[in-house]
């Protein structure tokens, strides 16, 4: 609120005389979002935004400075300005703003925003849930039940896309429970079981599935069990997930209060999943999916051992873990080894959620922890620092610090525990270089830890030339290994070397650029700016990029013209040749080859280089032209009627990867 701050409201006291809270402003915001979202560019400049505003102004004193207050408090708290543009300065909040703006549509009985099939699901998902928390939805849920017929209607193949989850949000934001019925008759259309979603927004999803099967009452549960528990039909690992997931939520959901027919479905589904177990001899996908869930709703059905360590795998869930930690308290009165036997067999199963066991442990027992419950504290030690102290009280300080140094020396691939063992030693004070390195680079990349890079950092600071030549020797180990890379974090201490030391490294470089994978230069503009700097501020190693344009090495000339196409777009003609050309590389490339395309399409040529593409155009394979007649059009460069049809050949044909689900059309 930086009109309340600094003694600066009263900059926009008209303004606020006719707005003065979030509320009276909501429907003012969502008119500048559809303003936004209707423009071709996706965005404002200064004149459009006031007449919005004076649109919304009704004839008052001081009118005129209370419109200029107004376009002040957007620009400075809501939108932000990119050369004389105005975008709003989060996706997140553009789309709650749509949603408002759908909102008040509906309310009024004026038309919405125009948009096709389910492509405004998330800001019609924002509109309900405006509505339900303004206490309007019954005025609106008509119009609702008429977009969620227009999405049934417009998906050709619900199966392969992600519309059931879709509509799933959408109606648990309403809280409707006539709408959820119509969902279960829409689901019972459908192939069998037909949940899909992606895996980035899984609990959302999976919680809104959940939520409609509730608010659809016996007809909503009926659905799922007949379609994802019923045992005559066993699952496979991926709808294992899910009904593990859909099934928590639901449970949450209600309450953990189930009724005695769903009791005794439960308790069938438990019986029969055993019994199959015992023909098999193993353990099936239900058992590990399910019978954690399941134990907490029907824990008669399991001997107490078996029962109190689905308990403690239940702290490996987002979502039921609250619930198990009450539970195992409970136990713990009485039991004591029991549990701590459970949460020690449990502790190393899922690296992302160990430490649920871990803290939980620590939080019950004031023994020194065992080796598994210690692993698994050390490895979240990034995110729980507080722990470190505790396990130093429980084993002593010179006993916990001989631990760390054997975990640091715990072998390659042991990720965050050998990291976090590292960061911990380099804290307490030791800053040998050759005792910590290895173990944190264990924690670049999958193992990320947060701290890993500024303490390589610190450590290396002031050993000079030395520590480079080591550091490159201990990150290239595996370099045998072709699909072997640097991480981000590793160019971001390297390049940040090259840089503070007096000397140049050129042979060093050289080698380093051959490990540039395609993620790095995409995703990190930090690692864009240092090798842009390091090029800048020492030339000879922009030289040495160039000259590794002409190599007998397919790599180092790849990523040379990579790096340089990064940094200097419009510079080198060479340079976008050798990028256009091996475009057949980061087609099958698995890691980041599309990403690199993508990033590849955003970047501005000059006017010298977009007529040099032009003349080589014919000069190119059938892909890398689909390439460089895609990268000419993201360029502004109007195609004449032949190289167009060439395009759109191309892009149904062998180029059809180009433009296929990236965006880049």
């Amino acid at each position: 609120n930086w009109n309340f701050s600094d003694n600066k409201e009263l900059e926009i006291k008209d303004f606020t005389g006719i707005f003065p809270d979030n509320y009276s402003r909501e429907k003012l915001l969502g008119e500048i979002a559809s303003e936004v979202y209707n423009s071709l560019e996706k965005c404002l400049n200064k004149d459009s935004l006031r007449v919005i505003i004076e649109q919304n102004i009704p004839n008052v004193p001081n009118r005129f400075s209370a419109i200029s207050q107004g376009c002040d408090f957007f620009i400075k708290n809501i939108l932000q300005l990119e050369g004389d543009k105005l975008v709003f300065n989060s996706q997140p909040l553009f789309q709650l703003a749509l949603g408002l703006k759908i909102y008040y549509s509906l309310e009024n009985q004026t038309p919405p925003l125009n948009s096709e099939g389910e492509s405004l699901w998330r800001e019609y998902s924002f509109a309900a849930a405006i509505a339900r928390r303004k206490r309007r939805i019954q005025y609106v849920l008509s119009k609702f039940e008429g977009y969620i017929l227009e999405i049934t209607k417009s998906v050709k193949n619900p199966e392969t896309f992600s519309s059931s989850a879709t509509l799933a949000i959408i109606i648990s934001e309403t809280g409707s429970s006539e709408l959820a019925k119509f969902f279960i008759k829409y689901l019972s259309e459908l192939s069998f079981r037909p949940i899909r979603y992606s895996k980035n927004r899984n609990l959302i999803s999976s919680f809104a599935f959940a939520h409609c099967f509730v608010l659809a009452g016996n007809e909503g549960f009926d659905w799922f069990y007949k379609e994802y528990l019923d045992p005559m039909y066993p699952l496979d690992w991926s709808d294992g997930e899910v009904a593990a997931s859909v099934l928590s939520h639901w449970i949450l959901i209600s309450n953990f209060s189930i009724t005695a027919e769903q009791k005794v479905k439960f308790s069938k589904l438990i019986s029969a999943i055993k019994s199959i177990n015992l023909k098999l001899c193993e353990h099936s996908c239900a058992e590990v999916c399910l019978f954690p869930v399941l134990a907490i709703v029907s824990p008669e059905k399991f001997a107490f051992s078996d029962l109190v360590s689905l308990y403690a795998k239940n702290l490996l869930s987002t979502i039921l873990k609250d619930k198990a930690k009450k539970l195992l308290s409970s136990i713990y009165i009485t039991n004591k080894p029991a549990v701590l036997d459970a949460l020690n067999r449990v502790a190393t199963e899922d690296e992302d959620r160990e430490a649920n066991v871990a803290t939980f442990w620590l939080e019950l027992s004031k023994e020194a922890p065992s080796i598994k419950i210690l692993h698994s504290a050390i490895s979240c030690l990034d995110k729980y620092p507080y722990m470190r102290s505790e396990l130093e009280t429980r084993f002593g300080a010179a006993n916990f610090q001989s631990v760390l140094y054997w975990y640091t020396f715990y072998g390659k691939y042991k990720g965050k525990l050998t990291a976090n063992s590292a960061i911990s030693l380099y804290k307490k004070g030791e800053h040998n270089m050759f005792l910590l390195g290895r173990g944190l680079s264990e924690g670049f990349g999958y193992y990320r830890v947060e701290e890993v890079e500024k303490t390589l950092q610190s450590l290396l600071q002031n050993k000079g030339d030395e520590a480079l030549y080591w550091l490159f020797d201990i990150l290239s180990e595996d370099n045998d290994s072709y699909h072997f890379f640097f991480y981000a974090e590793y160019w971001n201490v390297i390049l940040q070397k090259l840089m503070d030391s007096e000397n140049l490294h050129l042979a060093l470089f050289r080698q380093c650029i051959k490990f540039l994978d395609s993620y790095t230069l995409p995703r990190n503009s930090e690692v864009r700016y240092k090798i842009k700097e390091l090029a800048i501020k020492k030339p000879q190693y922009k030289k040495t990029l160039q000259e590794s344009l002409n190599s007998l090495s397919k790599k180092l000339r790849i990523n040379s013209a990579r790096m340089l196409f990064s940094c200097f777009p419009g510079e080198n003609t060479l340079v976008v040749e050798i990028v256009i050309n091996s475009v057949t590389n980061y087609i099958h490339d698995t890691h980041g080859g599309h990403e690199w395309l993508r990033f590849a399409l955003r970047l501005s040529l000059g006017e010298s280089l977009i007529s040099h593409i032009v003349t080589k155009i014919e000069t190119f394979s059938s892909t890398s032209k689909t390439f460089a007649l895609t990268l000419l059009l993201h360029n502004k460069y109007t195609l004449n009627n032949d190289l167009y049809k060439q395009l759109i050949v191309g892009l149904l044909g062998e180029g059809r990867i180009i433009g296929q689900n990236w965006g880049y059309i």
